[in-house]
């Protein structure tokens, strides 16, 4: 992360004597207050979040042992993939489980990637349940979806069955169902040149029973091809 600007810099006093052991050297407050920059007499600096810093209370001119470089690594690590999340999350709601996969593709380990989910899920940013509800909408009123469908692409998404099968009664009414089947099957009616085998396959791949395609859509189907003739 780039986090070159600072509202405050801390810096250790010269020493006439040289040092032997690697101390921290600068601290840096990044622009937005939430980040900090840690750098050592060896070269090497760790951005850590503002919390961290005040956690490990830290202070310029302490030597850096081993425990406290590890320390710092892991609240680097930490920052880095809440900040990562955040970005992710600004392009797009995302369930928990894609967001971990994404994070696990970046090389974060699966303790740091639960730690930043579980702070990212206490502010609201990640919500399996929200996401669960604004992809049920987003499916069917854009791509005509159906129940099964849906189901199974909040599932293969890692959102918990309890949650997926709330959402689905409580926002998948008739009436919904009914809007999405009817704008799908005027659609598989065209696309399916008169074929009635292939015309229930196109709905049933949209996520419909051979129930409700049987019950709201054959007729149709038989109606706008006698028509035709």
């Amino acid at each position: 992360m780039n986090e070159r600007s600072t509202v405050s810099v801390v810096r250790a006093e010269n020493s006439s004597s040289p040092n032997v052991n690697t101390t921290i050297t600068a601290i840096k407050t990044g622009a937005s207050g939430e980040s900090v920059q840690i750098r050592f007499s060896d070269g090497s600096s760790f951005f850590i979040s503002s919390e961290s810093y005040a956690d490990l209370a830290i202070r310029c001119d302490m030597p850096v042992t081993e425990e406290l470089r590890e320390e710092l690594q892991r609240a680097s690590d930490f920052h880095a993939a809440v900040h990562k999340a955040l970005q992710l999350s600004a392009r797009r709601d995302h369930a928990r489980y894609e967001m971990s996969l994404k994070l696990r593709q970046r090389g974060f380990s699966d303790d740091i990637i639960n730690r930043a989910l579980a702070r990212l899920q206490r502010f609201g940013i990640i919500d399996d349940r929200r996401f669960a509800e604004n992809w049920l909408y987003s499916r069917m009123q854009k791509k005509n979806e159906g129940p099964q469908k849906i189901k199974a692409a909040l599932l293969k998404k890692g959102v918990d069955t309890h949650i997926v099968e709330e959402v689905m009664q409580s926002h998948l009414t008739p009436e919904r169902i009914e809007g999405s089947l009817a704008a799908a099957t005027e659609r598989a009616i065209i696309r399916s040149g008169g074929d009635q085998a292939k015309f229930v396959r196109m709905l049933q791949n949209r996520g419909f029973s051979w129930s409700l395609i049987k019950k709201d859509s054959i007729d149709k189907f038989i109606k706008y091809y006698n028509n035709l003739h």
